[in-house]
């Protein structure tokens, strides 16, 4: 019985945690950005890399499949272009994924794709 309270009030302190952004699309705005891709499906990962330690800073996937999207878990982008919900970024089209990369690769870092 005690681990069931102290597993109860760990979820509801994280519970707290969690703060949804202004970015954070409704279904009906996923569902209208919904980009088809023609090509194959695939999944690509794109790494961030630190152009001084070769290090890779951060990555994310860029899936063509029913549609295609980009799943970014650590990303911090925002931009209006961006339809974000639960870590993916729906309408990628090839502007919005020509954007992401670019906004990405800068003096610091390039993109490996």
């Amino acid at each position: 019985m005690r681990f069931v309270a102290i597993a109860l009030v760990s979820a509801l302190a994280l519970n707290g945690c969690i703060k949804e952004t202004a970015h954070y699309a409704s279904d009906k705005m996923v569902r209208d950005v919904a980009y088809v891709h023609d090509g194959p499906p695939r999944i690509s990962l794109y790494t961030m890399v630190n152009n001084e330690s070769g290090a890779g800073a951060h990555s994310a996937l860029v899936i063509n499949a029913s549609q295609r999207v980009i799943f970014d878990p650590a990303g911090t982008i925002k931009h209006d272009v961006f339809i974000e919900q639960d870590d993916v970024l729906y309408g990628a089209t090839p502007s919005v994924l020509e954007f992401y990369t670019r906004a990405h690769a800068r003096k610091t870092h390039h993109v490996v794709i």
